[in-house]
């Protein structure tokens, strides 16, 4: 996915597809509705013509400022009442990838402020982990886990994805901990206690300094 603005000819090109193939089906049966719903589609997707592109897009007091590539497919379909998932499968790909590096590292011991020896990591801690793992697809995160927790877009409880960042609060005050969601209830996570491990978010422990997580891919 590229930089910059969404350009007149991708919006168009994309809503053509999308909107007069799979919305002919998706949005009504009989043709002539299905017209004029794919043209209303259209429209609307137009109307955000020049909104900057940013990964995992951007949502202020409800209203979209920035977008990626599925946000803004799931944000003009739901104008028209149609549900779509947020990511692609491009991000679910990139999603699968990013736990096989994570997973690379299993084992990695931790230490307070990391370790790098000759440009390569020798021990992690929380957010130094989710860094490295999210720079080997491309995606440049803050260093610390306070400040990822404002990367990307706000993601529900309920509607986490493999992937996703997962923030906690151990210290009892404030964010101090990060791990990547694996899936099936499991995150990796660089522990003080483990080094780098897969443990389970929904025990004791996890579920009740759950705070919050946030999507980048």
């Amino acid at each position: 996915m590229r930089q910059g603005v969404i350009k007149r000819s991708l919006a168009v090109m994309l809503l053509a597809a999308v909107g007069y193939g799979a919305a002919g089906a998706a949005l009504a049966d009989p043709a002539s509705a299905a017209t004029e719903q794919s043209k209303q589609l259209i429209e609307v997707g137009k109307e955000f013509i020049g909104t900057p592109y940013r990964m995992g897009g951007l949502i202020k007091n409800g209203e979209p400022v920035a977008f990626d590539c599925s946000l803004f497919t799931k944000h003009v379909y739901a104008a028209l009442g149609v549900e779509l998932p947020r990511t692609s499968k491009a991000q679910a790909k990139q999603s699968k990838q990013l736990i096989e590096v994570g997973k690379e590292f299993i084992g990695t011991p931790y230490r307070m402020g990391g370790l790098i020896k000759n440009g390569e990591p020798v021990a992690f801690d929380c957010s130094l982990f989710t860094k490295h793992v999210y720079a080997a697809l491309g995606v440049e995160l803050p260093r610390t886990s306070k400040a990822q927790a404002k990367a990307g877009e706000k993601v529900e409880r309920g509607d986490i994805s493999q992937g996703d960042l997962l923030f906690f609060r151990t210290n009892g005050k404030s964010i101090s901990h990060v791990a990547i969601y694996v899936g099936d209830g499991k995150m990796i996570h660089a522990s003080s206690n483990h080094g780098v491990t897969i443990s389970d978010m929904n025990s004791s422990y996890w579920k009740k300094r759950f705070v919050t997580a946030r999507r980048v891919l």
